[in-house]
């Protein structure tokens, strides 16, 4: 027949085991074997086997119980106040530094399309003397001298070349406010080109191997494309750029020559 018994105090209440207990005939005529174990033995060693794993299960809730009872008692409730401006503080900290990583990531995009977009120069007639002095006056941090040269027309982009030139003044000024010094433009006439110069009186150039090299850079807020694209920029109008240190006195000095 088929019993239902329920461990009460060993098993989760409903848990439910059945134990199949063998009739007292047996089905064959055979002679029961009085060796082997009955099934109710079988079980009974599992329920013991059960039991213990339950019992370890309790008591190791209940050491998790003291456990997080004790860490409770230990903690110390903090002012409202407090808790909101310690979170006030994080998110805003958060969300500054969320905030200049786009920027970032945005000047980064810019720079990139700057630098692989360069549309070709629309070249036109430029009064070199009203360009470089445009170029001196757009600089705000130092009173950038002007060395006049002939009385020169170049056909190149306005555009363009004015922002080229701008990339060579504000790095100059850059140098130049390291050791309180001086920066000077001017041009002057060759053979078939016209030479414009930049000169600062900066610390001067440490590495030139890297100048043009798109994205290095050694400034904390550089781009790293303002040389890079100047180059490319000269290069387009059929020029060439570089950037040495001057052969008198401190500093470094910029030429870009164009075709005249």
């Amino acid at each position: 027949m088929i019993a239902i018994r329920r461990c009460a105090g060993l098993l989760p209440a409903g848990l439910v085991v059945l134990l199949l207990l063998p009739s007292n005939g047996n089905a064959g005529g055979s002679k029961p074997d009085v060796h082997a174990p009955s099934l109710v033995e079988k079980v009974t060693s599992e329920l013991v086997l059960i039991e213990a794993y339950v019992t370890d299960l309790r008591g190791l809730v209940q050491v998790d119980r003291r456990v997080i009872h004790r860490a409770m008692a230990n903690l110390r409730p903090r002012p409202t106040l407090e808790l909101v401006s310690r979170w006030q503080d994080d998110a805003r900290s958060g969300l500054h530094s969320i905030a200049s990583r786009a920027d970032s990531l945005s000047r980064f995009l810019q720079a990139y399309t700057r630098l692989t977009k360069l549309p070709p120069p629309q070249k036109q007639d430029i009064d070199l003397a009203e360009l470089m002095q445009r170029v001196a006056d757009l600089e705000p941090r130092l009173n950038v001298k002007v060395v006049s040269g002939p009385k020169t027309t170049i056909h190149a982009d306005a555009a363009q070349l004015e922002q080229l030139l701008i990339n060579l003044v504000h790095n100059a000024v850059d140098a130049a406010l390291e050791t309180h010094g001086n920066v000077a433009i001017g041009w002057r006439e060759q053979d078939d080109s016209v030479e414009i110069f930049v000169q600062d009186e900066g610390p001067g150039v440490m590495n030139t191997a890297n100048l043009f090299v798109p994205f290095f850079t050694t400034k904390p807020d550089g781009s790293g494309i303002g040389l890079p694209l100047s180059r490319q920029i000269a290069e387009a109008h059929g020029g060439s750029l570089v950037l040495m240190n001057r052969r008198t006195g401190r500093g470094a000095e910029a030429l870009l020559r164009l075709p005249r």
